[in-house]
């Protein structure tokens, strides 16, 4: 629902942070953090298989699940996320969205493949680029990408 970014979708992915499913409430604090630009982020500790890991944890910032948090942000903001329009990062979604997502030089790899994907999706068009080539590659189609869009804007 994240992905689609449609502000009606927000009330149901509140509801999903009260589950008693982890799974679930992990899953719609990522979908509210996509749509919506808030910065409720937390630091948490996840089991690590590396064995360099002194105590086998790693900490890593994750979506904030706790519900409260989200419920404010909601009331303070929903005059904002207009019905009709796709929202990503708390703006309306453009191609643009989903290749600043991919110049992100911390992205994980779920958003970067969710990127490209989208990217090729909305765009209608093939987009040849994969998350786990070399970076200079990867600027390399980014750059190419974005001037044959607007060079076709421009004849348009």
């Amino acid at each position: 629902m994240g992905m689609l970014g449609l502000g009606a979708a927000v009330t149901e992915l509140l509801s999903h942070l009260t589950l008693e499913s982890a799974t679930s409430a992990q899953a719609a604090a990522r979908a509210l953090g996509l749509l919506s630009g808030a910065q409720l982020k937390q630091q948490a500790r996840m089991a690590s298989e590396e064995a360099e890991v002194e105590d086998g944890d790693v900490e890593v910032e994750q979506w904030d699940q706790d519900p409260e948090p989200w419920h404010r942000w909601w009331a303070t903001h929903q005059h904002r996320f207009h019905r009709g329009v796709r929202w990503r990062h708390g703006h309306p979604f453009s191609l643009g969205s989903c290749l600043d997502e991919l110049k992100e030089a911390l992205a994980p790899p779920e958003t970067r493949i969710r990127a490209a994907l989208e990217l090729t999706l909305q765009a209608r068009r093939p987009f040849d680029f994969e998350h786990d080539w070399p970076v200079p590659r990867q600027r390399q189609r980014l750059s190419a990408w974005e001037s044959a869009r607007d060079t076709s804007s421009n004849q348009a």
